[in-house]
């Protein structure tokens, strides 16, 4: 199915029509004005799957209609939808990004929501240049009070990102985890935060926990993220 002049047909698509337009897109290198016109309608969608697409598609556009689509989808009633806009706003350098997403994460009762948009704000606060003592204290006050583990360690990865460095070592005590999940997001997260600072201790750890982990999709993990400081693009 072609992307041109679809915009005014969407209400007519099918589900099937959708999802095959929203993976075409997904695969351009660059998203056009009318692409973001086609992203834009189909983010209204009722469709949360449809909506999430949209979101993750939109992490790879700059456009600023781009970033208020993903605005607006911070305040979707699905929590999916809401998480992976939050995470997809995690290139923004706007204050107001800034401030919406410290607001939910003090009040959106998801877990994955929180966990994402502490991901996003450290990544935000680098983008800025903004890595002030404040913003410290403000995520060392919440990981204190947060109840989910899966939360925590987000802000783990966004302390270390602020500078505080004891996080890294929070983190790789986590990969002992008895919960396998719980250590797959943990390497999530350590290859999101990974540099050449940490990459040695980082890889190190991994490959340690690789000797005894019997997890497939753990172990997969583990070794994509050694691939990738093994074999630097």
């Amino acid at each position: 199915m072609k992307i041109k002049d679809l915009a005014s047909s969407l209400n007519n698509m099918t589900n099937e029509d959708k999802y095959e337009l929203l993976n075409e897109l997904s695969e351009l290198d660059e998203i056009t004005t009318e692409n973001l016109e086609i992203l834009n309608a189909l983010s209204y969608d009722e469709g949360d799957e449809v909506r999430v697409q949209v979101a993750e598609i939109l992490e790879n556009c700059e456009d600023i209609e781009a970033e208020i689509i993903l605005i607006r989808l911070l305040h979707d009633t699905d929590g999916l939808v809401r998480a992976t806009a939050c995470d997809s706003l995690r290139f923004s350098d706007s204050p107001k990004v800034l401030s919406l997403l410290i607001d939910i994460i003090k009040k959106d009762k998801t877990d994955l929501v929180r966990g994402y948009a502490a991901s996003s704000i450290g990544s935000i606060l680098l983008n800025m240049d903004k890595v002030d003592k404040e913003y410290v204290d403000f995520f060392v006050d919440l990981v204190s009070r947060e109840k989910v583990t899966w939360v925590k360690f987000h802000i783990y990865g966004t302390l270390y990102l602020l500078g505080e460095g004891t996080y890294l070592f929070k983190l790789i005590e986590m990969l002992n985890h008895r919960h396998f999940r719980k250590r797959g997001a943990v390497i999530s997260i350590l290859a999101n935060i990974l540099s050449d600072e940490n990459k040695e201790i980082i890889e190190y750890s991994l490959k340690e926990l690789l000797e005894k982990e019997e997890t497939i999709n753990v172990r997969s993990a583990i070794e994509n993220v050694l691939k990738g400081i093994e074999e630097p693009t």
